[in-house]
């Protein structure tokens, strides 16, 4: 206790030994004042004659006491002070470590950010791309530079939905891969034909304890590696795998962003690869569309006589020439056809245009197209040769020879329909004619007569051979 209670010991046995002095000077004054010898006798002989030296010889008691009331508090302070030591050494540590929390959860959340904007970053690249190959390129190379990676590969199912095949790597090793036709089993002994199979993310922490992983002698630095599947509308149309060089480089975050990342490239891709097939179909079915106008409008003119419609300032009117078409028109509209741009004679003024032999004429020749196909041609002849084209010129023309255009077409369509109709209404009138008597005979020599009047022909020859029980035909007269 007197050991625990340091300052208590001292103060008291400093007070008892203070309070000693009080009765031995006492004592010794009364041996000097009655000349006694200092002997143990005398020093009796003062205590008993003098009652007072009874209560001065409790002094050292009372003093000690005292004395350790004063220790006592003082060790009282002495430990409050330590605990206030204490208690600010706990606040100073935890103050530290809150410090350390700080800067660990804001390492974390801007790592975190970064991550986030670079997924973010690498969803908005991959909806800006619609060529599905240069989409996979795109993707590969944003991931792995923006996530500091080893290695990032993407792969596709293949139509038998067997393998998944791989379609962009970065740096050497995925150029390699590429060009060996690198593809691996879906369900199979890899972590891509895994999560494949199974739609769901894998990682390998420390690929050298993985069981279930492809060892690529390609990429021998790898050591943590995450196959993340590529879903879309419900079904996995591929895998990515990121690689690092670091052990444990992946924690469940980075399995989120990632993921959620992933998804939205296979939207990306999936979106990509439809577009690319509706573009296929859009170009299939113009260019079926540009056929049938090709011989709509070569079924068209057939049955309308070619020629030049030709209009002069001398003349001050427009005239259709029947004269042969390629002999008529000028020498430009033919090449004006096959390049399907304006042709312009001796103008030289930097316009982009091609020049043909220059001639006493001042021509301009530009084609007629409609929905990309060349119709026609139309040209503007300066008799003088010193008219310049410009570009106002060829921009006025060619709005000239696309107004023409539709116009022409509809008049087209126009002819078609009533060509149909005067089709529809001849039927129409032979059926009601054939439909006035019940006689056969005379039902098949109407038809005959209709249809060889209606189609101006010398000779109309209907004949019926109905087949006979034994299989052979009967013969029946015909009507002609």
């Amino acid at each position: 206790m007197w050991a625990e209670r340091s300052s208590t010991f001292r103060y008291t046995l400093y007070g008892i030994l203070f309070g000693f002095t009080f009765p031995v000077l006492s004592t010794l004054g009364d041996l000097v004042a009655q000349q006694l010898p200092l002997t143990l006798g005398s020093l009796l002989q003062v205590q008993k004659s003098t009652p007072l030296h009874w209560v001065i010889d409790t002094a050292p008691l009372v003093l000690g006491l005292l004395a350790s009331f004063a220790g006592r508090r003082q060790d009282k302070l002495v430990d409050l002070n330590e605990i206030m030591k204490q208690q600010a050494r706990e606040r100073i540590q935890a103050i530290q470590q809150l410090e350390a929390l700080k800067s660990t959860l804001e390492w974390l959340v801007a790592d975190r950010t970064q991550k986030l904007e670079a997924a973010v970053e690498v969803s908005r690249a991959s909806t800006s791309v619609l060529d599905p190959g240069q989409l996979l390129r795109r993707v590969v190379e944003l991931v792995r530079a923006s996530f500091d990676l080893y290695y990032v590969g993407l792969f596709l199912l293949d139509d038998a939905r067997q393998f998944a095949v791989l379609r962009a790597g970065t740096g050497e090793a995925g150029r390699q891969m590429l060009a060996a036709g690198h593809q691996l089993e879906v369900g199979g002994a890899s972590m891509i034909g895994q999560c494949m199979a199974t739609a769901e993310a894998r990682v390998a922490l420390d690929t050298g304890a993985e069981a279930v992983r492809f060892d690529n002698p390609l990429l021998p630095h790898t050591r943590s590696e995450m196959a993340l599947p590529l879903r879309s509308r419900g079904r996995v149309i591929g895998a990515m795998t990121v690689q690092d060089t670091k052990e444990a480089a992946f924690d469940e975050t980075d399995i989120t962003v990632m993921q959620t990342m992933a998804d939205q490239v296979a939207v990306a891709i999936d979106n990509a690869q439809l577009f690319a097939q509706a573009q296929g179909a859009l170009e299939e079915m113009e260019a079926t569309h540009r056929r049938y106008l090709g011989q709509a409008w070569t079924e068209y003119t057939r049955h309308r006589p070619s020629g030049v419609y030709h209009y002069s300032k001398e003349h001050g009117h427009t005239e259709a020439r029947s004269q042969d078409l390629e002999k008529e028109m000028l020498p430009e509209a033919q090449q004006a056809m096959t390049v399907r741009r304006p042709v312009a004679r001796k103008c030289n003024n930097g316009d982009p245009m091609d020049h043909a032999k220059e001639t006493s004429s001042s021509a301009l020749v530009v084609p007629i197209m409609l929905r990309g196909q060349p119709i026609g041609a139309l040209g503007f002849k300066e008799a003088d040769g010193s008219r310049q084209w410009n570009a106002d010129d060829v921009n006025l023309a060619e709005s000239i020879a696309e107004q023409f255009a539709l116009a022409a077409d509809n008049l087209r369509l126009l002819h078609e329909t009533q060509r149909h109709a005067a089709r529809e209404r001849l039927i129409g009138e032979i059926s009601s004619r054939m439909r006035e008597t019940l006689d056969v005979e005379t039902v098949l020599r109407t038809a005959a007569q209709e249809v060889r009047q209606a189609l101006r022909l010398p000779e109309v020859i209907i004949r019926l051979t109905p087949p006979s029980n034994n299989g052979s035909r009967d013969r029946t007269p015909d009507v002609t």
